[in-house]
């Protein structure tokens, strides 16, 4: 088996898009908005990568399942909480993801300018010695 010099290896989704009423206006919580979210998670990738076997690695249609699950319930004002509750719930969920970063976009928010989106970005590690 070979040997990360670092530990670096990274699996992403990007572009993910959901529409659900975060926000912390009246009109944000009546009519649903897209969401855009961007995923990596760092990971050891030596054993799937040389086993290949899905069941060494982490399945992308699942991480993207749970991001979905936590962007289609509950409500957040802000998007800051709605990344936060995402980089937990991917950290508790997969434990062989050691660090998470994220961006959280959304593109038809209430601007007094004119711009494309806005968005929160954040990283996040596991804490050293907890486990799943």
């Amino acid at each position: 088996m070979t040997t990360p010099i670092l530990r670096r290896d990274k699996i992403f989704i990007r572009d993910m898009a959901f529409n659900a009423t975060h926000g912390a206006f009246k009109h944000e919580k009546s009519f649903p908005q897209q969401f855009v979210v961007d995923f990596e998670g760092e990971m050891y990738l030596a054993l799937p990568a040389e086993s290949d076997e899905v069941r060494d690695a982490v399945r992308y249609d699942e991480v993207a399942a749970t991001i979905g699950d936590v962007v289609s319930t509950g409500h957040y004002n802000l998007i800051e909480t709605l990344a936060e509750a995402i980089a937990q719930r991917v950290l508790d969920d997969y434990p062989g993801i050691e660090t998470v970063h994220l961006r959280v976009r959304k593109p038809q928010a209430s601007m007094p300018v004119v711009c494309a989106e806005v968005g929160v970005e954040i990283f996040r590690r596991r804490e050293r010695g907890a486990s799943a």
